[in-house]
Order: C-alpha cells, then sequence, then structure tokens
C-alpha cells in the first residue's frame, strides 16, 4: 500500500503484519513442507479471530464492509510471511463469487457463514484443456427429477481440502465455449459421486483435480439466474487477480529487504556486495519494480472500487506488469544470494516459488498482455485516456470548464502543430515564447510560483487539471530554465533587488535562461567544475566553458555554476552567478543533436566579467544553492510524464494506420499486439507511479525518492515507445525527414503524414537518458538515500 492510508488502515496494516510475523515462522513452514501439511488450523482459527473472514463482505452480510485496498493490505501481509493459508481462495475470491452471481436470498444464507469462519468453500472454474478461457465450460448439469444432474471435472481447484462446499461453474445450455449457457452451482463436498484428487502448488498450497460423475443436487444449488453466470464469474476473479497482487508486491518487498541485508553483510574480494555498483544498480532497478508493480496494483483496485470504465483494462494491465516484474525480482534476489539462494532452507528460494506462481496464476503475463489489447481496442476514449484525475470537487469541475474553454480560444493550429512536432522536450522556440506571453496576459504563466511572485494559488487539483488538459490540448512546450529552475533559486537565495529585476521578465516571457552546469570533463559530476571566477574588484572575471547548454542560442540570460575556490573543499569553491549572455567575451557554439536539431551548446567565457551583485547567495555557497536548483530538475515535471499518454496513443495510430504487409492493419498483427500491449502497460504503470506521488502531496506528505524512482521507468518507457513508432512506420523510417519536421515548415512529409515524425522522435530521444543525469546516477543516489548503501 501507498504512504496515503487512513488510520484505520495503518492499524489494519500493522495488527495483521504483527501477528503473521509472529505466528508464521520460516521454519514452521519448512516442517509443514516436510509433512506436507498445506496449512496451519490453528493460524486459521486465529484468523477467524481477528475478523479477517468478514473483511470484504458488507456489514449486512454478516462482514466489516472492507475494501478491495483493505483486501490488499491483508495480502500483502500474507506474501511478506509466505502464509498459504486459502483466506484468498476460501475468503476473497470464493466469497466474492457468491457476491456477484447469486441472489440477495442466497447471499444472506451463505455469506455470513464464510465470515464468521463456519463454512469454508472452494471455487472450481478451470478445466484440463481451458488455460483461461473461462468461457470454456465442459462440465455439464441436465435436469432431473426436479433438480439437477452434473458431470464432468474441474481442475487445479485451490483449497478444496477440508473445504465444506465447492462452488462450480457449469454449463446448463449452450456449446463449450459459448458465453451464455454458463451456470454456477453450490455443491457440498460430501455429496456422492465427487471424487478428489489432491496435491500441492510449488508455493506447497493445496490444490485439487475433482471429478463429478452422475452427482445429483437439488434445485435450490442453483446461484443466481440460469445461464448467466459467466460475466459476475469473471468480475470475481478480477477482484482476486487484485487481492493477489497485493500478495506478491508484499513478497517482492520481502526479498529487496532480505537481499539488501544480504548485500551488506556478504564480503567477497574484501569488500561487502554492496558496495559493488553493479550491486547497487541491480538493487536500485529491483525498487523501481517494485514502486511501479505496487503502484498499478493500486491504481486498479481504486478503479474497480469506483466503478470506472477503465476498471477491467487496468486489471490486466497491474497482472500483466506484476507478473513480469515479480519474476524478475525474484530472479535477481535468487542470483544475488548466489548459492545459498538457491537452497530450500533459506527462505529466499520460497519466495521465488511464491512469484513464480503468482505469475501463472489466473493468467500469465502473455494473456492478461493480449487481454489488455483486446479491452483497449474495444474502449472508447474514456477508457483510453490512460490518466485520470478522481475526487474532483464542484470547484474543480468549474475550473476544468474553465480551462477548456481557454485552451480551445488560445492554442492556435500552429501551435498545435508545434507540439505534435516537437521531437524531445522544447516545441518551437518563437511559438512558445507566444504561449508564454499568453499565459501572462491571463495570469497562469507561472502556476507553481507563490503568489507573491505571481503565482497562481491553485490546489494541487487545479494544478493537475491544467498540466493534463494542457497536454491534451497540445498546448506547446514553454521548458525555461529560468521559470522552473532559476527562479526558485532567486526566490530562496537572492536579494530583494535580484528578484525584483530577474521574477517578473522571467514570468512574463520576457527572459528566457540556459542553466550553466555541466562542462568538458565534468559531465554530470559537478563537483569537478572548473570554469574559474576570479574577483577583480566589484565584479568576477570568468574563464572557461559550459557544454550541453539546453537552449543558450535562444536565452538572453544563463546562470551557471563557477569555481571562485580551489583551495577548499571540491563543493566549497562554488559560486552561482547570473549572467546576461550578450555579455563581452560569450561565445555560443551550436551542437548539433543526432536528429540533426539544435537544442545544444558550448557557451565560451573569455575574460568575461560579472557584477558581484549577479552573485546568488555567498561567495563559495554556489553547492547549496545548486543542491536546492536540483530539487526542481529531478522528476517533477508532470507535463512529460503525461505526453505518455499522447506517445502511446500516437503508437496506436500509427500501428492502426500501416498495414502488416499482407493486407490487414499492423494494430492487428499478433507480435506488434503484444509488443504495442507490454509499453502500454508500462506506461500505465508509470502514471500510476505519478498518481501515487500526486496522493501523496495531497495529503501532505513529501514524495521522497518517489518521483526519482518514477522518472528512471518514465525514460526507459519513453524511448521504448520512439523506437517502436520508428519500428512500425517500416521503410519510410528511412527517409530523412529534415525540414518537413520543422514546426513553421510547410514541406510536406516523405509517405504519408504519421511519416513525418517517427525517425525525428528516436533520434532526439536519446537525449531524454542523458539530460538531467544520467539514469546511472540516479541509481547511485538511490542507492544511497533511498536502499541505505
Amino acid at each position: 500500500m501507498s504512504e496515503n492510508q487512513t488510520d484505520e488502515q495503518r492499524l489494519l496494516q500493522d495488527t495483521v503484519s504483527r501477528f503473521f510475523s509472529d505466528n508464521y515462522v520460516f521454519d514452521e513452514r519448512r516442517t509443514m513442507d516436510s509433512e506436507r501439511q498445506a496449512f496451519d488450523p490453528a493460524v486459521w482459527n486465529s484468523m477467524v479471530e481477528m475478523g479477517l473472514m468478514g473483511l470484504p463482505f458488507p456489514e449486512d452480510l454478516g462482514g466489516f464492509s472492507g475494501s478491495l485496498l483493505d483486501v490488499q493490505i491483508v495480502t500483502q501481509a500474507l506474501g511478506r510471511s509466505l502464509v498459504r493459508e486459502p483466506w484468498l481462495a476460501s475468503t476473497v475470491l470464493s466469497g466474492r463469487v457468491v457476491v456477484e452471481v447469486a441472489n440477495p436470498e442466497q447471499q444472506r444464507e451463505i455469506i455470513p457463514a464464510i465470515a464468521s469462519g463456519e463454512r469454508r468453500l472452494s471455487f472450481g472454474y478451470q478445466e484440463g484443456r481451458s488455460r483461461w478461457n473461462h468461457a470454456n465450460v465442459g462440465m455439464r448439469a441436465e435436469p432431473r427429477d426436479g433438480g439437477w444432474r452434473l458431470n464432468g471435472s474441474k481442475a487445479l481447484v485451490t483449497g478444496a481440502q477440508g473445504a465444506d462446499s465447492l462452488l462450480l461453474t457449469v454449463r446448463t445450455d449452450g456449446g463449450q465455449c459459448d458465453r451464455d449457457g454458463i451456470s454456477l452451482f453450490l455443491v457440498d463436498t460430501d455429496t456422492p459421486g465427487i471424487t478428489r484428487r489432491d496435491y500441492y502448488t510449488i508455493d506447497g498450497a493445496s490444490a485439487s483435480d475433482i471429478t463429478l460423475c452422475d452427482v445429483d443436487i437439488p434445485a435450490a444449488a442453483l446461484l443466481g439466474e440460469r445461464g448467466k453466470a459467466l460475466d459476475g464469474v469473471e468480475r470475481a476473479l478480477d477482484y482476486a487477480i487484485l487481492a493477489l497482487c497485493g500478495d506478491a508486491v508484499g513478497a517482492m518487498q520481502a526479498m529487496l529487504e532480505k537481499t539488501i541485508e544480504y548485500a551488506k553483510t556478504r564480503i567477497a574480494f574484501g569488500v561487502s556486495l554492496s558496495q559493488q555498483q553493479i550491486i547497487r544498480h541491480r538493487l536500485v532497478d529491483m525498487a523501481v519494480e517494485i514502486e511501479h508493480a505496487a503502484a498499478i496494483s493500486e491504481a486498479a483496485a481504486k478503479a474497480l472500487i469506483h466503478g470506472s470504465p477503465r476498471g477491467r483494462l487496468l486489471v490486466a494491465a497491474a497482472k500483466a506488469l506484476v507478473g513480469r516484474e515479480s519474476r524478475s525480482v525474484a530472479q535477481w534476489a535468487v542470483q544475488l544470494h548466489g548459492a545459498i539462494g538457491y537452497t530450500d532452507e533459506l527462505d529466499i528460494g520460497h519466495y521465488f516459488r511464491r512469484l513464480t506462481q503468482f505469475d501463472i496464476q489466473f493468467g500469465n503475463r502473455d494473456y492478461h498482455l493480449r487481454r489488455y489489447a483486446h479491452l483497449r481496442k474495444s474502449a472508447g476514449e474514456d477508457g483510453r485516456a490512460m490518466f485520470q484525475l478522481d475526487e474532483l470537487t464542484g470547484e474543480d469541475l468549474a475550473f476544468r470548464d474553465e480551462v477548456r474553454a481557454f485552451l480551445t480560444e488560445a492554442v492556435t493550429p500552429e501551435m498545435k502543430i508545434a507540439r505534435e512536432r516537437t521531437m524531445w522536450a522544447f516545441s518551437e522556440f518563437e511559438l512558445s515564447r507566444a504561449w508564454q506571453k499568453k499565459l501572462a496576459k491571463r495570469g497562469w504563466a507561472v502556476p507553481n510560483w507563490p503568489t507573491e511572485y505571481g503565482g497562481t494559488g491553485w490546489s494541487t487539483n487545479q494544478h493537475l487539471i491544467w498540466s493534463l488538459e494542457s497536454a491534451r490540448a497540445k498546448a506547446p512546450l514553454w521548458v525555461n530554465m529560468g521559470q522552473t529552475l532559476c527562479a526558485p533559486c532567486i526566490m530562496a537565495f537572492g536579494s530583494d533587488a535580484q528578484k525584483d529585476e530577474f521574477l517578473p521578465r522571467i514570468r512574463d516571457g520576457e527572459d528566457c535562461w540556459a542553466q550553466g552546469y555541466s562542462e568538458p570533463g565534468a559531465g554530470s559530476d559537478l563537483a569537478n567544475l572548473q570554469l574559474r571566477a576570479v574577483a577583480d574588484g566589484d565584479d568576477y572575471i570568468l574563464n572557461g566553458s559550459k557544454i550541453w547548454t539546453t537552449q543558450a542560442h535562444n536565452a538572453n540570460r544563463i546562470f551557471c555554476l563557477v569555481r571562485t575556490s580551489t583551495e577548499a573543499r571540491k563543493q566549497q569553491g562554488i559560486t552561482f552567478l547570473l549572467v546576461d549572455r550578450d555579455t563581452p567575451g560569450i561565445t555560443v557554439r551550436p551542437i548539433l543533436n543526432l536528429a540533426g536539431e539544435h537544442d545544444f551548446n558550448q557557451v565560451f567565457f573569455d575574460d568575461v566579467r560579472v557584477p558581484k551583485s549577479r552573485r546568488l547567495g555567498e561567495e563559495g555557497e554556489g553547492w547549496t544553492v545548486a543542491r536546492h536548483l536540483l530539487k526542481f530538475e529531478h522528476g517533477g515535471n508532470m507535463n512529460v510524464v503525461f505526453e505518455l499518454e499522447s506517445r502511446v496513443a500516437r503508437l496506436e495510430a500509427v500501428g492502426r494506420a500501416e498495414s502488416d504487409g499482407r493486407g490487414a492493419s499492423l494494430l492487428d498483427d499478433s507480435d506488434f499486439e503484444l509488443r504495442f500491449a507490454e509499453v502500454a502497460v508500462d506506461a500505465e504503470a508509470v502514471l500510476a507511479a505519478a498518481k501515487r506521488t500526486i496522493d501523496t502531496a495531497r495529503s501532505g506528505g513529501a514524495p521522497g525518492a518517489l518521483p526519482e524512482l518514477r522518472n528512471i521507468r518514465l525514460r526507459e518507457v519513453s524511448m521504448r515507445l520512439t523506437e517502436m513508432i520508428l519500428d512500425a512506420v517500416g521503410p519510410y523510417g528511412l527517409a530523412e525527414q529534415g525540414e518537413a519536421r520543422n514546426a513553421l515548415s510547410s514541406t510536406p512529409a516523405i509517405g504519408a503524414e504519421h511519416h513525418r515524425m517517427p525517425t525525428g522522435f528516436y533520434m532526439a530521444q536519446r537525449a531524454a537518458t542523458i539530460a538531467g543525469g544520467t539514469p546511472e546516477i540516479h541509481r547511485n543516489n538511490l542507492a544511497k538515500h533511498l536502499l541505505g548503501l
């Protein structure tokens, strides 16, 4: 679960976590394995006493009206402690099937007995050759003597050992794979004609193959309406899938914690494993995988709770993504433990078995990726909109209407083209600047600034509405580093005179700033800066150069980190200066990127005289200012996150427009469909992680490392999307579109319109994993500050 829990949820989490930690000892689990004991009745009875059997059910049915998020809290605790008691199979899934399919009178008869622990059910819905096609039901029921006679088999029925009754999907009408004609029956396990072959799953839980031969049951055994059970069954399975995702997240979290501890204490070649960079990076990647698995599981649960049209879509996305991440985390945890991780005597191997089982249960990754793709194709516009704001007040909705009306009027066709042809982060400069001035006139130019400097004073929801609606309206991207990076530093460290001089001009789009941080040979190592600033009276004289200064050719000012001392420690000899770019001695050399575009520059300083009045903060304290700035550089820009939605839509549109070479749409090609679904699901997870960050901010909490964790995956997914778009256009990816890519150009595209930008997108996106610090640098930071390595 995220940090955005209610007090009741925190209490539930503490209670169940403490109980299983104290009462579910790993050595006892191994003893159960050796004795072929599926679960411990004493633990089950304690769970009944704690009220866990009633948690998922409404109060009027004897339960506690817990939400799916509450259920995930419990399953995370089950996963962390490797608990095998069949709570998910017998209580959550079986009970949910009854709630979804049975009529109210039948629910009142059955659910209270489950909630009190008096009755335990098991649900049989799979058959030997059905795989995960829930409509493939061969077990049949024929009317007989006022009741029913059942014949057929069910496979892999979990929790059947010790169950009082079986819930079975049975065909009462139609053919083998028809969706209509499937009914749900409740059958006591001691009914004559039932045989059971019991065995264990790879996690050691109980499972059974069950055969019914001429089993006669009364008419009352039919739950709900004849032949109409499948939709309710699938809703219950979706609910159980998300409960199981919680279990996997809990197991993954435990594996990471245990692997970190092992890496700190295991000495190899004279140093601990945690001191080796490749190990530290792998552990950070595991944390990234777990964060996105947790985020999409929570997002899908909320979608089901709120009845979102995207609910089923997100269930498929969650199961596919958590399945992939759980296998990766499990495999790497074993690998990093070495030989001991391969043994039965260490719990890591048992977590590995549990997570291997997770990926298979209820449908594996490929099944749910294809399910996601099919559901997305049939979804309407609301279903395909990946980021949706919830908890909007009437005031928020009125504000959204105001924003939409403004954007409809203010965003010109040329500006939309500029946004569509933005290859990386910068739309065409003059159109972007014109947009900034429109915003300044409206009073919306610097919404994130404090109101005393011209900020809007918007709520968190209003900020999100603005960013999301701007992205969907294709407003130009105005990336002025003065506005987003330098201005916060001026507010925090600047004199009143500096605030009065610079902030209004940044706000109104009059000044454009470039960032002078990186230098040749220094890269992301800012402490290794060599641009010298020597004091000379009331001035500093600068000599040296800055490199990778984005948009310096368009900027009229540049903020620089300079070295004013070589005597103290490297960080202590750095000063922060505000420099006019037209100062004599400054020369800008353009650097073309891989796409042939001019975004970057090298800026040379030859005896450049800068007044000391342009120093921000004290001399030698520039490192403090720079660290303040980095808070705003890494991971906090929601515009970039929301751009993922449009890139997925672009890939989908290209796939629809392109042929597979055999006369059908590329989007209908099974291989492309699977690749598209996987990258779209990754984008869903990034947006879900962003939503967790937002919810933390709404509740007044600090996001901590969440944006930086998200940013690593965001960059990877952005690159994969541009690569897939390039692959999708096929031979036309060879064409150098050149001038046709320019936002102000009327040059027609070579080929079709959708062939205009993919090559440029792909080339330009390479910068996304370098600018602002490479992922490797961020992994180092996260290993130190998040994982304590």
